[in-house]
């Protein structure tokens, strides 16, 4: 997935005024006249581009959602470009400490991350990255993912623990269950915690989820097994 630039939208007539907005300077323009540039390897797909762009020239290939915008926040498809970044909560054991996956222990376990919850149709994960809006900084992620046993999608998420408290995966996940009604035709979701995370209680129960019944969670390597509470939510 990369940004591109549609020749058949863009003037090419005057400075381009995205350039000014992108928080990591990926876009470049060798003269008023001539189509601005995308490094790929900079591009962190925040979707300040597209705003600012007031002919609609900047695009994702092969995107079959939408950035999606909320007060706060942009969300975007994660990339291979993310690794680093993502791996400061990946990798964090206390952000990992209730979820049933183990933390990223190197970098080729973020990459194989990365490239699993790739933006495919049709899909069994979706899953935006957290991005500030006035920093551009990438601190998290979450979305849906198919729960087999369920037929169902769950919701998940992760943040960096500097980000935490803030309200921002609330305002996220909010978004996220929106565009599932609204874009996806998602009619119902699924959602469950360990029963000491009490942040993601909150968090689920600020969403509107309806608790149904207590559960047990293995641990993804077999060690332990989570008291859990699950809940459901209808999007109709």
């Amino acid at each position: 997935m990369k940004l591109t630039v549609r020749k058949d939208k863009c003037p090419q007539n005057h400075k381009c005024p995205s350039i000014a907005v992108c928080p990591k300077g990926a876009i470049t323009q060798r003269d008023n006249y001539s189509l601005p540039e995308i490094d790929g390897e900079k591009c962190i797909l925040c979707g300040k581009c597209m705003k600012f762009c007031p002919k609609g020239a900047f695009e994702v290939e092969n995107d079959i959602t939408s950035i999606i915008e909320t007060e706060r926040l942009i969300l975007r498809p994660l990339t291979i470009a993310d690794a680093e970044t993502a791996f400061r909560w990946t990798g964090d054991p206390e952000v990992a400490k209730y979820v049933s996956w183990l933390p990223h222990y190197c970098m080729d376990d973020v990459l194989e991350w990365l490239k699993e919850i790739e933006w495919k149709h049709p899909n069994d994960n979706y899953i935006w990255g957290f991005v500030l809006k006035e920093t551009g900084e990438l601190f998290g992620s979450g979305g849906l993912i198919w729960e087999e046993d369920l037929k169902l999608f769950q919701v998940g998420y992760n943040i960096m623990r500097t980000h935490q408290n803030r309200g921002y995966t609330t305002e996220a996940m909010k978004a996220i269950l929106q565009f599932a009604a609204v874009n996806l035709g998602i009619k119902k979701v699924a959602g469950g915690h360990a029963k000491e995370n009490h942040a993601s209680a909150r968090v689920l129960e600020k969403l509107g989820f309806v608790y149904d019944h207590d559960s047990l969670t293995p641990h993804v390597d077999g060690t332990k097994v989570f008291d859990s509470r699950e809940y459901y939510l209808n999007l109709e």
